[in-house]
């Protein structure tokens, strides 16, 4: 897959992420749709991840390396996420409900994680030899 592809992929994905996101937020839909966080963190992840290998074009690299790179740009935006979203009050902590606060959090970066990781996986395969 050409380096171009890739980054008009990660630009699709992330303006349709961005328009969701906006979306979700205005009419309740993260209340209604509890698969909806888990749809938006895997794509995240996904974006994030496809967004670091058309960044680096990891043309020759093995293809388990270029997972690796992939997983671990979705951890950290998947961190800086979660972190993010605290900073901002958008968690809703509870106090005598922190167990499911931690539970989301957990389950959010895994999500991440798994994008990040379909992305990677997907990258090494197409990628030009």
């Amino acid at each position: 897959m050409a380096r171009r592809t890739l980054l008009l992929i990660v630009l699709i994905l992330s303006a349709f992420l961005l328009t969701l996101h906006m979306l979700a937020l205005k009419q309740f839909l993260y209340f209604s749709y509890w698969w909806l966080d888990v749809l938006m963190h895997v794509l995240g992840g996904f974006t994030v991840g496809l967004l670091a290998c058309s960044v680096l074009y990891l043309n020759g690299l093995r293809r388990k390396t270029i997972l690796l790179i992939s997983i671990v740009s979705a951890v950290f935006l998947s961190v800086f996420w979660e972190l993010f979203e605290y900073r901002i009050g958008m968690t809703f902590v509870i106090p005598h409900h922190l167990d499911r606060y931690i539970i989301d959090t957990i389950s959010d970066l895994v999500c991440g994680i798994t994008g990040g990781a379909i992305a990677g996986y997907i990258a090494g395969i197409t990628m030009k030899r």
